[in-house]
């Protein structure tokens, strides 16, 4: 069995990489089909790959240590496999948090994923997302002090200068010819899915935010809700609307010419009861 010529430290899904390394293996001889796989593995079911390639099954510990012995693959390589299995079977989001970290230990993985990860770690601070922002105010200083004093959570002065250097190598901020800090974009959304765990981070930490935010005074935040029963077929209505809210909203913002504070829109919509069949 040759050595693989896939970068096992480009994929961030085991699922996607086993499929691809199979590929290779039966392009390499025909002898290496699944069913010889399964059969090798000394697998129950002859669709027991399969499962876990389209993910209807999870790969566990044991078996993923000989899947990487049965598919050639060095100890790094297999280290970094169990690790992506991990990463790609935990559901909770801190502990997925926990398993990118450890993808983050290889330097490979960081080189080849470092724009995601840029992303990810904007996404995953608020601080990060209220820098990026602030630097539109029309009275913004490029100033630790100054900008602690206007954040509503603790923020130390070297954190957020070291935030300020973080977004400009990642772009999410610029200087202008006059040497002022701008945002490269205006507005800055998560889009409308929560499929990944950047996102699904994003949203967790504002709406962390948005619990501490009530101890605010009533006339700097506002909180709205509304519980009620709905017909199923109800709910992509009611999304649309949401999003055609968050968009007039956003019209509002795009007609001012000057900006004095920063907030942030946070809007949910989730069941109360669910189908006990899908649970």
């Amino acid at each position: 069995m040759k050595r693989t010529k896939l970068d096992i430290f480009a994929y961030t899904d085991f699922r996607r990489f086993l499929e691809d390394r199979l590929e290779e293996l039966r392009a390499e001889d025909k002898k290496y089909s699944r069913r010889y796989f399964v059969q090798k593995l000394e697998l129950a079911s002859s669709n027991y790959l399969k499962r876990i390639i389209d993910g209807s099954r999870k790969l566990s510990d044991s078996l993923a240590r000989r899947v990487t012995q049965e598919i050639g693959l060095n100890k790094e390589e297999t280290r970094f496999f169990q690790q992506l299995v991990r990463y790609g079977q935990t559901n909770d989001t801190q502990s997925r948090t926990e398993a990118l970290e450890d993808l983050r230990r290889n330097r490979r993985f960081v080189d080849v994923h470092q724009l995601e990860l840029n992303r990810f770690d904007y996404y995953a601070d608020p601080l990060m997302v209220a820098l990026r922002e602030m630097a539109d105010l029309r009275d913004f200083q490029e100033d630790p002090g100054w900008i602690a004093a206007r954040l509503p959570f603790n923020a130390g002065k070297k954190r957020i200068a070291e935030a300020i250097a973080r977004l400009v190598a990642s772009g999410h901020l610029a200087r202008g010819e006059d040497g002022r800090l701008a945002a490269v974009h205006k507005h800055q959304d998560t889009g409308e899915q929560l499929g990944s765990m950047t996102l699904r981070t994003y949203h967790l930490k504002m709406l962390e935010r948005a619990m501490a935010s009530m101890e605010l005074p009533v006339e700097q935040r506002h909180y709205l809700g509304l519980a009620m029963s709905i017909p199923v077929s109800a709910y992509d209505a009611i999304v649309e609307e949401m999003k055609h809210c968050r968009d007039r909203v956003r019209a509002i913002v795009d007609a001012a010419e000057e900006t004095e504070r920063v907030y942030h829109l946070e809007m949910a919509f989730f069941p109360l009861t669910i189908d006990p069949k899908k649970k």
